[in-house]
């Protein structure tokens, strides 16, 4: 699902097994981390840049939605995570499945495939 530059790495999205990696820069070995993802990667992530840090503030994923056990099955998940760790910052239900992601330094914008433009404040 493509590269995105993370400062001390690349964000990688596979879709079997569902996960997020961050692969250091010009060495081989072990991810930096490694994060599992409840569902297949579905756009390349987005990398929420930050002045003052390399590694960005944040990294957006969309995934397939993960199938509830009794609660209310959205169609796709946001899934937000630190770039230094790999862990879930936040994450929200989708109704619709995501075409395009974007964000500037207050928002994160998701459009669907129904028309809609999902807006999340980030500060």
């Amino acid at each position: 699902m493509g590269l995105a530059s993370a400062g001390t790495g690349f964000l990688v999205l596979r879709s079997q097994p569902d996960a997020a990696e961050l692969l250091p820069v010009g060495k081989k070995g072990e991810p930096l981390w490694n994060t599992r993802l409840p569902g297949a990667p579905l756009l390349p992530a987005l990398v929420l840049r930050d002045k003052n840090s390399p590694q960005g503030k944040a990294i957006v994923v969309c995934t397939k939605a993960p199938q509830p056990a009794g609660g209310e099955a959205g169609t796709a998940a946001l899934i937000v995570l630190a770039p230094d760790t790999g862990a879930v910052l936040w994450r929200s239900t989708l109704f619709a499945q995501p075409v395009a992601v974007a964000a500037d330094d207050e928002r994160l914008c998701v459009s669907t495939d129904d028309t809609e433009l999902t807006v999340f404040d980030l500060k």
